[in-house]
């Protein structure tokens, strides 16, 4: 699809990552970052860091980058998208060679637009800590800014209605949500929450649902667009000994076939819904997360298959969170991110920091 027909010029930007200066998290653990694939259900792992930066050889940079999110075309299995401190980077070989698509920003999560997938909307933020939103209607071969903050205020969540590639959803690191309904020419705020917004996703049957999930508060959920955000239950669970009330909210993930069974990360557990988070239970993992640096969830198969990671291990599930597997990485990095290919859930990639 011709991902290296955008400039590879891109040597001295990769200089800057293999000195270390790249990381946001320090874990202190040692081996290659980048990207990871498995296609086993995560039982064996490889990297697959190679960037083509316009030499006879391609280079193993990404072993040195964070990749802080990743991104499945919807339409293309083999298209993936990786999002860093250095911008973003894609690849049509799923994950054989990457290109650098998207230059000199540091991006936090790239989305594509289901109703057409050759749109792109990345948000982050500038060398300067402005936060940017930029727009891309091939696939990543060029890109323009649609969005750019005032202040120093991150872009930290992008959303894009399933059905209409035009109407997008950002959340920003001061809490406030922007809405646009024409691919960003103009933008409104929808409301300000208190806290980071972690996380946008719209309902993949009912785009006029939207959850979000506010970094100390919870999760929020819209039936009407977005004109309106109701605060879900507090988590507040009481199993034997053990009382769970997470102060720190990290991410949710649900299956687009059953986008009603949900689960939740926190920085005192794993938490499951079957009703769209009205009401939650704990998953009892073979590790206790609450002092993990990263946590990460993954969901496929109507929900049955899912994956948590715990800083620099993966456990896996086939049974809803019943039962996990435990499955060791081979390098001591932090998993920051998981993906997997809902066409075929054999295939998983993993985004790992330092």
């Amino acid at each position: 699809m011709g991902l290296k027909l955008k400039n590879l010029v891109i040597v001295s930007i990769l200089a800057v990552a293999l000195t270390g200066q790249s990381c946001a998290i320090s874990g202190g653990g040692s081996g290659p970052r980048g990207v990871w694939k498995s296609e086993d259900r995560a039982q064996t792992w490889s990297k697959i860091n190679l960037v083509d930066t316009g030499q006879s050889r391609p280079s193993p940079a990404l072993d040195n980058i964070d990749v802080r999110s990743l991104l499945i075309s919807p339409d293309t299995d083999n298209l993936v998208y990786a999002s860093t401190p250095l911008g973003v980077f894609g690849s049509d070989s799923g994950g054989r060679i990457w290109y650098h698509i998207l230059e000199n920003l540091s991006i936090r999560e790239t989305v594509a637009a289901q109703a057409d997938p050759q749109i792109l909307y990345a948000a982050g933020s500038e060398t300067s800590g402005r936060g940017v939103v930029y727009k891309s209607n091939n696939r990543g071969k060029d890109w323009e800014r649609k969005y750019i903050e005032a202040d120093l205020n991150e872009a930290a969540s992008i959303a894009v209605n399933p059905r209409d590639a035009q109407h997008v959803l950002v959340g920003l690191n001061s809490g406030a949500m922007i809405v646009t309904f024409n691919g960003g020419e103009s933008w409104n705020l929808v409301r300000t929450f208190l806290g980071r917004i972690q996380q946008i996703r719209f309902h993949s049957t009912d785009p006029r649902r939207i959850y979000l999930l506010v970094r100390g508060l919870g999760m929020f959920a819209s039936s009407n667009g977005g004109q309106s955000f109701d605060p879900s239950p507090r988590i507040l669970i009481e199993d034997g000994d053990t009382t769970y009330r997470p102060r720190i909210y990290l991410s949710f993930d649900f299956a687009p076939s059953h986008p009603d069974v949900m689960y939740l990360t926190s920085d005192s557990g794993v938490f499951k819904t079957l009703n769209g988070g009205t009401t939650w239970r704990a998953l009892r993992l073979p590790v206790d997360p609450s002092n993990a640096l990263t946590i990460a969830v993954e969901v496929a198969q109507n929900g049955e298959l899912l994956y948590v990671t715990v800083d620099t291990v993966v456990y896996r599930s086939l049974d809803g969170g019943a039962t996990f597997n435990t499955e060791k990485l081979p390098t001591n990095r932090l998993i920051r991110a998981i993906v997997t290919n809902q066409a075929n859930p054999d295939i998983v990639y993993l985004g790992l920091i330092e």
